[in-house]
């Protein structure tokens, strides 16, 4: 009889806890691949791609081939990236890769090559948005005023920023999404001036050998002309 009353609770609470998702979780394995795993985007599903690198043993090791990696998508389902080689002057490389996706929610990462395996999840940032500067304006720098940098983004919040001027050669990162950040008026070079929003979340994985990371990022450019 307990037994039967305990069983709608945990149910409940177990279609609660599906409800809620998934959060961040750096996963188990067997200790013995390098994985270096990106899931980056610039908000179009032609400007999305997964990329994955697997080396044996360390970073420096040999290029591992022959494994299943699999990444299962929140809303998406799941997603199997083929190897993709690429050799230029004797020299050979190449990562598990596919690209043209949609943007996901979070996604768990799966790798198997005989009998080593890791696995992780990861939430990813949701889509960014640059609100300041318009793009197309011009700011004065005679004005004196800071050039603000403003940006909003649905879903997850980042926990790496970083807010480049491509012209001025200006740089700042940031721990904290707080969707702002200012370049004094003596920073910028006039023209024409790219500013890009990069927001990211990274796992250290425990499944892979020292090294082994995860990282989803979201970034947005857009350019204005400072005078």
């Amino acid at each position: 009889m307990r037994l039967t009353l305990l069983a709608p609770a945990l149910l409940a609470l177990a279609s609660l806890s599906a409800a809620c998702g998934e959060s961040d979780d750096a996963g188990g394995g067997t200790r013995t691949l390098w994985v270096s795993a990106r899931a980056e985007t610039d908000g179009s599903v032609t400007g999305t791609y997964l990329v994955v690198s697997v080396r044996d043993g360390s970073e420096a090791g040999d290029l591992v081939t022959d494994a299943e990696v699999v990444l299962r998508g929140e809303k998406n389902g799941q997603l199997l990236l083929p190897w993709q080689e690429e050799s230029f002057a004797g020299f050979r490389n190449g990562a598990y890769v596919r690209s043209a996706i949609p943007w996901d929610t979070g996604w768990q990462l799966e790798i198997s090559r005989g009998g080593d395996r890791l696995d992780a999840f990861l939430k990813t940032p949701g889509l960014t948005q640059i609100i300041r500067p318009v793009g197309g304006t011009t700011y004065s720098r005679a004005s004196g005023r800071p050039l603000m940098v403003e940006w909003t983004a649905k879903g997850e919040r980042a926990d790496r920023i970083q807010v480049s001027l491509e012209r001025a050669d200006q740089t700042v990162e940031l721990t904290e999404d707080d969707g702002e950040v200012s370049f004094d008026a003596g920073q910028l070079e006039v023209g024409e001036e790219d500013v890009t929003v990069r927001r990211a979340n990274r796992l250290e994985l425990n499944g892979g050998v020292v090294g082994s990371t995860f990282e989803a990022a979201s970034r947005i450019t857009l350019q204005f002309r400072v005078e």
